[in-house]
């Protein structure tokens, strides 16, 4: 279990294709065999599902090392995967079907908004608030970078009151 407050947000339109394709392969293996069909299905849903959950490896790698603490090694995954999925928005866009990835928000603002949070931890408020603001350029709903602006905005708030 891990102590950093990370967010996981779930679209359930995300988790559709999911079913679908879980759905698909128990009805195809239960043509390929009714003995075994379920199993064979679910074993190749669980499989496929295990592989393409890899596709976001940096991304992965950087919460990873947040959980191990190792913020400024994160923020260099997390770039990393920012500029992937910046190179290639189809895959964003469509993750739900193509990485079977039930994420309610993208993967660039995840990026964005890890390193922001990396950033928070080392103590570099400046270049938080740049990645909080520019996630927030780039993704004007996004409620991890506004609800970070307002608790800096409220902190510098305090401080000078």
């Amino acid at each position: 279990m891990s102590k950093m407050p990370l967010t996981q947000q779930i679209s359930i339109l995300g988790t559709m294709p999911q079913l679908v394709m879980m759905v698909l392969l128990v009805l195809g293996g239960h043509a390929v065999s009714t003995d075994y069909g379920f199993v064979l299905g679910a074993g190749t849903f669980l499989v496929l599902r295990l592989l393409l959950h890899q596709l976001p490896q940096a991304h992965r790698q950087g919460i990873r090392l947040v959980h191990q603490q190792q913020f400024k090694e994160a923020i260099s995954c997390f770039l990393q995967s920012y500029e992937f999925f910046e190179r290639h928005h189809w895959l964003d866009n469509y993750r739900a079907i193509i990485i079977l990835s039930p994420s309610n928000i993208s993967y660039r603002e995840m990026g964005l908004a890890n390193m922001a949070f990396c950033y928070s931890q080392i103590g570099d408020g400046a270049k938080a608030r740049k990645y909080y603001e520019l996630c927030l350029t780039l993704f004007p709903k996004s409620r991890l970078a506004l609800a970070a602006i307002k608790m800096m905005d409220a902190v510098k708030e305090s401080e000078t009151n």
